[in-house]
């Protein structure tokens, strides 16, 4: 018997090996090549399109994918011919997020000060000063991090006793907007110094860095519109464990443009537990348009209009 791995390595060489390829796929960016026997055994649709639509009457199989970036396509590939993902595909290209997205997991290295705040983070469910809040994993002791007056602090339990409302840490961030996995500039308390130091070597990340949604939310949109079924269920259940209090909005209105009901449903449910706060952003009327009319049915119509003057 043939195993797994050596199968895998074999749809590997495929995968990289574009003189083989008969196909052609056009995207927003550029050209893809793919084999079509490969999407053909995954798709019924993309099998007749080359047997009888318009990609049949031409010389160079060929489909047109517009919406959507080489890296997206790319990323498509690889999880249908090899069924893995590649970090090094993907690039750290934040301002192409439909959305800021709080890690659940953030590790701390500061190697040279302020050691016993190294370490993991786990995200919690509360948030504070509007944005999510980690503590340290470590039952021995109470460390924070959290957002205050534009920038990101690492501290004490003396933070939590007031409420995360006072702008005061061992390890900072320059003003910034962006969550603290992105976030550039940070600096530590010197005790030496009696102040605070950049310090390039301290660094605030994921241990295991998330596949980009960008890439998760445009394959299921390639998977739901070409019928690749097996696919875009294994896409459909990553994006639902990727649904929080930030993805929220993007993730449902991406469910509602594919018309994908699992994620659809899957959102509305999440939306209805009160600890998600979803509730106070329909009320605040910060979503999409789409996203607050399906939600219309669940809670009713947000905040009226303002009354029209009348003459």
């Amino acid at each position: 018997m043939v195993s797994a791995d050596k199968l895998a390595c074999l749809y590997e060489k495929l995968l990289v090996k574009d003189s083989t390829k008969d196909l052609e796929i056009e995207m927003s960016d550029g050209v893809l090549r793919a084999h079509s026997a490969i999407l053909v055994a995954g798709s019924a649709a993309i099998e007749g399109m080359l047997k009888h639509g318009l990609a049949a009457m031409e010389s160079q199989q060929r489909l047109t994918w517009k919406e959507h970036t080489m890296e997206v396509g790319n990323f498509f590939l690889r999880l249908l011919y090899v069924g893995t993902v590649d970090e090094a595909e993907w690039c750290k290209a934040w301002g192409t997020e439909p959305c800021q997205e709080a890690p659940s997991i953030l590790e701390i290295k500061t190697p040279n000060g302020q050691t016993k705040f190294a370490g993991r983070y786990k995200l919690l469910p509360e948030r504070a000063n509007g944005k999510p809040l980690w503590k340290k994993d470590d039952v021995k002791c109470s460390h924070w991090l959290f957002y205050c007056s534009g920038r990101w602090f690492v501290s004490n339990s003396q933070s939590k006793d007031k409420g995360f409302t006072e702008g005061k840490g061992w390890i900072t961030s320059k003003l910034c907007d962006l969550m603290p996995d992105v976030a550039t500039g940070w600096q530590r308390y010197d005790d030496a110094l009696s102040s605070f130091v950049d310090d390039c070597d301290l660094s605030i990340g994921e241990p295991q860095p998330r596949v980009p949604l960008r890439l998760l939310l445009g394959s299921m949109e390639i998977a739901k519109m070409y019928m690749f079924e097996d696919l875009l269920e294994v896409l459909v259940e990553a994006v639902q464990g990727r649904v929080a209090f930030d993805t929220f909005d993007a993730i449902l209105r991406a469910a509602i443009k594919i018309d994908s009901m699992p994620l659809r449903v899957y959102c509305t449910q999440y939306a209805i537990g009160a600890k998600h706060g979803v509730r106070e952003l329909y009320l605040s009327n910060v979503l999409s348009p789409q996203v607050k009319a399906e939600l219309a049915g669940t809670w009713g119509p947000s905040k009226p209009s303002a009354k029209r003057r009348k003459l």
